[in-house]
């Protein structure tokens, strides 16, 4: 990942009062402006986790976290938290509530005393030998080190409602916008939440850029090592407007 300047701890707060004041400027001109200052202030948060992510590879011999088999998502959760000790940046401003009663587009996870509603791709890690199940057979699939070609392209945060995910080609898109996927399977569906404009959500990529992504484009983004950018959720592969959700199928097609 690329190398940025540390943000001092005044820095950060600053820049956070700063965006405070244009949420409550922006409460003026009414729920579109809201949005449009949530989104911004999502993607200052994914840009700050650049820094975190290249500190922490810097300290590692360049590479990712390592991938602990049994902890319910709290693994690079834990391995991180030396870095920042700021739970607010686990969280995007327009998902903070991980109440049963909130849609998925706009829920957060809980796990014991951590909240937030960003995610990790699991395939973003090294793994461990002891590593079993279902994933144990991908390892040699995973982003070890942030040193690739293509890193524009390799996920590591996004907007989500669970705190990590190995999607795979094949996961069917979420039937409607309040699905909940089954753990273990179709692990696209909690990264494909309509949570900013329209069709779109936010990633951080292992080069350490930023950038809206759109729902159906995340099926082409390089997710692991021998990922089918052109599987059959893409235009490449063969999908038809027809073969998406009926909330999917405006959006624009990759």
């Amino acid at each position: 990942m690329k190398r940025y300047a540390f943000r001092s701890r005044y820095d950060v707060v600053i820049t956070i009062l700063c965006i405070m004041f244009l949420l409550t400027s922006l409460g003026s001109v009414g729920g579109a402006g809201r949005t449009r200052a949530k989104d911004f202030l999502c993607r200052s948060h994914l840009q700050q986790w650049t820094s975190i992510f290249d500190s922490f590879v810097q300290d590692n011999n360049g590479f990712f976290p390592t991938l602990e088999p049994t902890d319910g998502g709290r693994w690079w959760i834990e391995t991180l938290w030396p870095y920042h000790e700021e739970a607010g940046l686990f969280a995007c401003p327009a998902a903070i509530d991980a109440s049963p009663d909130v849609v998925a587009t706009h829920r957060a996870w809980r796990i014991g005393q951590d909240t937030g509603s960003y995610g990790l791709s699991g395939w973003i890690g090294c793994r461990r030998k002891d590593v079993v199940g279902h994933r144990s057979a991908y390892a040699r699939d995973h982003w070890q080190a942030p040193r690739v070609w293509g890193a524009a392209q390799i996920p590591v945060l996004a907007d989500m409602f669970w705190p990590d995910v190995w999607p795979r080609p094949t996961d069917y898109p979420p039937v409607t916008e309040l699905s909940l996927s089954v753990q273990n399977i179709n692990e696209m569906q909690p990264v494909c939440v309509n949570r900013h404009d329209a069709g779109s959500t936010n990633f951080l990529f292992v080069d350490g850029s930023v950038r809206k992504v759109g729902l159906k484009e995340m099926w082409a983004l390089k997710w692991h090592r021998s990922y089918n950018t052109a599987g059959p959720w893409t235009v490449a592969g063969g999908v038809r407007p027809d073969d998406w959700p009926q909330w999917m199928r405006e959006f624009r097609d990759f």
